[in-house]
């Protein structure tokens, strides 16, 4: 018997027999009954053939036959209501992968994880900045609302209460509920240890000896790989490093979002220029541990975590400043539509120091990594590195030509989601140092043929290796053959980022490791007020230009 389908059962009951037993009578010949059975008892209409289909059929696939028959609209035959049926009807066979639709494969899954996080992480900066916001809002509230010398509180006999205690304003942190007791106002005025952790020259310094710190103990890791104990001590100073910097970044950035160079405040310029500096310096610092903790054998099997902490710290600094750029973007439309004597917009020709020393940082560390071409890890990290910057400039390019971006559609060929022609595209302030920072990534017109051949290493050369007429070619074709190669590769990553057209041979992101190990924050177990915190304090105040 033929395996039944998923159609529900249904129950068969003797006007439903009966009906289906006159219908299939009417469709067949009637046999001429021989003499035998002439004189034999009648056969009963009803039982002979539906026992005969109960045989062959399942009880589902009768009652698909039978509600096909129920619904043939009248005056058509069930012949042809089967073969209407069957046009619309396509065959169940399996679709080949490379048909599948972009909503079918996990790669649409895989994005629109990844387009999440990416929100997530941009609504975690702007809640960080409206935090920040709302401290030196609070600040200067605090400041506009202190209170004066003594010798004018006893002024006015309106201040003065009953009972003889004087009425002194009340803080707007202090609750509305209780007056403001000596303690708070003496707390106010004189400045509460509190304060200490929301200096800004304080937070700089102490961020800039952390990465100091932390790239020192790194360094003495990486003389000491006798053990296996010690192979993973260096694994995981190398994670916790890049987390501090990656953390360092935004914490010494956000709130100096609105500093510009020309500012007069040249102690914060220069701290924020020797924090963007440790962290570069940082970085080389891991990609050279990394080396060493690769050139073992239980250190490889760390490889595609290590490499792929590294490639996200530089993708997560690009959005960085791609969010600050919009956060100062915002400002700026503020102040304009706030502004009431200057109609027209005021053109500055100072730039911002986050954004300025950050694109030279991650320009710095991109341009003086010291790539091995035969280096699989090295490879998989300036891949990486350079897929994010060619993203980000190709969604920039397509804003200012397109007015949007075209590679972030949903339609069919990525056709543009706005209804009407853009009149003119825009060009955002981060372009700039995108460029900057690509420029740094290719190497110039120095490292270029470097570049090139760490792009082209492992993808198809170890074919032109092992044969032995290829092999002999000339040098000067050789080059020219790796040029082309890297050429298509960037190339296919632009035309990808700006159209959405999907090229096979374009850079490649690092592999995914499948398990992640929890690296736990060096600052967590940090004591309050305890001896980390004087240090920091004390060397942020006095200066720690000697430790360096």
């Amino acid at each position: 018997m033929p395996p039944s389908s998923s159609i529900v059962k249904l129950p068969f009951s003797a006007s439903l027999n009966k009906r289906w037993g006159q219908w299939l009578a009417s469709k067949q010949p009637h046999p001429v009954q021989s003499a035998a059975s002439s004189g034999s008892d009648p056969v009963s209409p009803q039982s002979a053939p539906v026992l005969k289909l109960r045989d062959h059929f399942s009880e589902s696939q009768l009652a698909l036959a039978f509600a096909i028959v129920k619904d043939a609209p009248e005056g058509m035959s069930t012949a042809e209501f089967c073969q209407q049926l069957q046009k619309k009807i396509k065959d169940g066979k399996p679709v080949p992968p490379e048909m599948y639709r972009y909503v079918d494969g996990k790669q649409h899954w895989k994005d629109m994880c990844d387009k999440i996080f990416e929100e997530k992480v941009v609504l975690e900066t702007k809640v960080r900045c409206l935090e920040e916001a709302q401290r030196i809002l609070k600040e200067k509230l605090r400041t506009n609302h202190r209170l004066p010398q003594d010798d004018q509180w006893d002024s006015g006999s309106e201040d003065v209460r009953e009972g003889g205690e004087i009425a002194r304003p009340v803080d707007t942190e202090i609750s509305r509920k209780r007056p403001a007791t000596s303690q708070d106002v003496l707390e106010d005025r004189l400045g509460d240890i509190s304060r200490i952790d929301d200096d800004i020259y304080l937070i700089l310094s102490s961020r800039a000896l952390q990465i100091i710190d932390v790239r020192s103990q790194l360094e003495r890791a990486t003389k000491q790989l006798r053990t296996l104990s010690e192979i993973n001590t260096l694994a995981r100073y190398i994670n916790q490093t890049l987390i501090l910097l990656e953390k360092a970044i935004p914490d010494c950035c956000l709130p100096l979002k609105a500093l510009k160079t020309n500012s007069n405040d040249s102690k914060t310029l220069s701290l924020l220029k020797q924090v963007l500096l440790q962290v570069a310096y940082s970085f080389h610092a891991c990609f050279n541990a990394m080396n060493q903790l690769f050139s073992t054998i239980p250190g490889r099997l760390m490889q595609a975590e290590i490499v792929n902490r590294m490639v996200m710290f530089f993708k997560n600094s690009l959005n960085f400043l791609e969010t600050i750029c919009a956060l100062q973007s915002e400002d700026e439309q503020n102040q304009r539509k706030q502004s009431t004597r200057n109609k027209r917009p005021r053109l500055e020709g100072t730039e911002y120091a986050v954004n300025k020393y950050l694109a030279q940082t991650l320009a710095l560390i991109a341009k003086e990594v010291d790539w091995k071409v035969n280096e699989t890890s090295h490879r998989d990290i300036l891949e990486g590195m350079l897929f994010f910057i060619i993203d980000h400039t190709g969604r920039l390019i397509s804003e200012s030509i397109f007015g949007e971006h075209v590679a972030a559609s949903d339609n069919a060929a990525n056709i543009s989601n706005s209804p009407t022609t853009p009149a003119s595209g825009l060009l955002r302030p981060e372009s700039r140092y995108m460029v900057q920072v690509l420029y740094a990534a290719l190497g110039g017109a120095d490292r270029k043929a470097l570049i090139s051949q760490a792009i082209s290493a492992g993808h198809g050369d170890q074919n032109i290796i092992s044969h032995g007429s290829i092999a002999t070619q000339s040098g000067s074709t050789t080059r020219g053959e790796t040029l082309r190669k890297a050429k298509k590769k960037l190339q296919g990553a632009l035309r990808q980022s700006i159209l959405g057209e999907i090229d096979p041979e374009s850079l490649k992101l690092p592999e995914i490791p499948i398990e992640m190990n929890e690296v736990e924050d060096t600052r967590v177990g940090v004591e309050r007020y305890g001896k980390e915190w004087l240090l920091e304090t004390v060397w942020g105040l006095i200066g720690w230009d000697m430790v360096t």
